[in-house]
């Protein structure tokens, strides 16, 4: 047995090392007990620094531990000399270096290390933008060195073009380096900016799908790539202007659509009204269930403007921030009229997406082509399906309008987990489509039976009369609240639960809800709030076998001439 290494057991091995952590532990916990007393004493010296140093060596996310370095630190920088603290900052940046070698994602470690630089005389930027190399070479997504490298360069001489020249280089180095991809976006529109906001000039653009191109080809199956594909595409982001005015004296309200969300402040401030030539004050307020953000505002017409008036002139101006109009738009209600609207000529293919320009229309053309090259080989690649859907969606909506829901049941079938996005996104574009081809003054539309799960794009049917949505899928009312001029609304055989969105509908008088999923009284009570509601089609409904059922719904509504149950 002599001379033969003795092996400990499993147990030993346990024992030994429980006994090493709790001799670790009670040192850690006697620093924390001294550094804590010394803060109490307000005893701010090197003593301070060192203990501080050791507890954050062996844990660098003990926050608390940081901002007692900064007290030590800020005081003893009144006590030395610039030299000796300049010496003093360096020390501090070697400890957060070996801090973080110990933990690469430490929010104090990085936090820390900002502070220091922006304290100490004179930091050395180059080294920290070296430093930044150094760990993104050793993990290129590590978004804490990412977005410290973008504090770096705002305190040094780093342009974004050279940053953008940083990102290209990571990029072909690794085509999955999300970060780098990531990046690279949000300094394109500030290199190479075009006349549209948040947007990039065209010839890089299409540079930018060369490169997107070769990475997709490289490995198809990484999303990467694919996310930034769909950042090319989505690129454009539209000024915000007027699309509709609709005045009503039968209602006593004028209606304004945008052609994006916007806040009340926002619509206080920026908007201004006359009626009759005369500037007019009004409280705008939104749909119900849109309070904070609606595309759609109105705002009540008093009587006193109504009163003896033969015709009526309103004008809306959307003003910038020095109150100068933007774009405007204006009504006329001429005697005997009781309601008139003006709408924004739009283009049809320019409501949901950009215009494109014929350079531009060529590249997708032949991204799309060669999408579909991919998709023949990756039949089931998801990303490729999804890229081609949206390409589609770019170029022309309508023409591909069968291919696109073509792929997107496909996307359903070979990605199960996120069906529901599907679907909701197969929504959306048969509502896009739908409202494109609206012509003007049309006052109903008929979506019947195309598997609809959500309602999108209600704000730009604010003036529709007649809307049927029946034999789809729709869970949920509450975009309804949008129909501010809706008269008859047809949503039989759907998967409705509650009216939640209907209430305030001022002109509703014929409701259909027949084989929906409606099982207690309660869920019917937003209707009290829709005070011409005349019809209501209830039968197939599980309330309808509640006791009392009829009485409970004159309850509700008094005034319903017609009840089908």
């Amino acid at each position: 047995m002599h001379g033969r290494l003795k092996v400990k057991t499993t147990a030993e091995q346990k024992a030994e090392k429980e006994k090493e952590r709790q001799k670790k532990l009670q040192l850690f916990e006697t620093g924390t007990q001294k550094i804590f007393e010394k803060r109490k004493l307000k005893e701010y010296d090197d003593e301070g620094l060192s203990i501080s140093g050791q507890i954050l060596q062996a844990n660098p996310d003990f926050y608390t531990c940081w901002n007692i370095r900064r007290e030590i630190l800020s005081m003893l920088k009144d006590q030395r000399t610039e030299e000796e603290f300049q010496q003093l900052s360096q020390e501090e940046l070697y400890l957060l270096e070996n801090c973080l070698r110990k933990n690469p994602k430490s929010y104090g470690v990085w936090n820390q290390r900002e502070w220091i630089l922006l304290f100490m005389p004179h930091p050395d930027w180059e080294r920290e933008l070296q430093l930044c190399n150094r760990f993104l070479d050793l993990d290129e997504r590590n978004f804490h060195c990412w977005d410290y490298r973008r504090f770096v360069c705002k305190h040094s001489n780093v342009g974004p073009d050279e940053e953008l020249k940083f990102t290209l280089k990571k990029v072909e180095a690794n085509f999955s380096n999300y970060s780098a991809w990531h990046y690279r976006s949000s300094l394109l529109p500030i290199v190479h900016p075009s006349s549209d906001r948040n947007s990039v000039a065209e010839e890089i653009l299409l540079k930018e799908y060369d490169l997107v191109q070769n990475a997709v080809f490289t490995d198809p199956s990484d999303q990467s790539a694919w996310f930034y594909h769909r950042w090319l595409l989505g690129r454009g982001e539209k000024p915000l202007k007027l699309n509709l005015l609709l005045v009503s004296r039968r209602i006593k309200r004028i209606t304004v659509q945008f052609t994006g969300p916007v806040q009340k402040p926002f619509i206080q401030n920026h908007i201004q009204m006359t009626v009759n030539d005369e500037v007019v004050e009004v409280l705008w307020k939104a749909p119900s269930h849109l309070k904070f953000s609606s595309p759609v505002w109105h705002c009540e017409l008093s009587e006193e403007l109504l009163k003896g008036q033969s015709e009526l002139s309103v004008t809306v101006n959307l003003t910038d921030n020095d109150g100068h109009p933007v774009d405007t738009l204006c009504c006329y209600l001429n005697t005997g009229t009781t309601e008139a609207q003006c709408t924004t000529k739009i283009q049809w293919c320019d409501l949901f997406r950009t215009e494109l320009s014929s350079v531009t229309t060529s590249v997708l053309e032949q991204e799309l082509e060669s999408c579909k090259q991919l998709n023949e080989l990756e039949v089931d690649n998801k990303w490729v399906l999804l890229s081609c859907v949206l390409l589609m969606r770019a170029l022309d909506s309508q023409r591909f309008e069968s291919q696109t829901l073509e792929f997107i049941d496909h996307l359903q079938k070979i990605d199960s987990t996120r069906k529901n996005y599907y679907s909701d996104l197969r929504s959306r574009f048969i509502m896009e489509n739908t409202v494109e081809r609206l012509s003007e003054g049309d006052t109903e539309i008929v979506v019947v039976n195309q598997d609809l799960t959500t309602l999108y794009h209600l704000d730009h049917l604010v003036s529709m009369k007649v809307v049927d949505l029946s034999k789809n899928k729709i869970s949920s009312l509450v975009p309804a609240c949008q129909l501010l001029c809706i008269e008859q609304l047809y949503l039989d055989d759907n998967c409705i639960a509650d009216c939640c969105g209907l209430e305030d509908l001022p002109c509703l008088t014929t409701l259909k809800l027949r084989n929906n999923c409606i099982k207690i009284f309660a869920s019917l009570k937003p209707l009290e709030y829709c005070p011409n509601l005349q019809q209501l089609y209830l039968s197939g409904n599980p309330v309808c076998q509640e006791n009392k059922f009829r009485e409970e719904i004159k309850g509700i509504l008094p005034c319903l001439g017609f009840l089908d149950y």
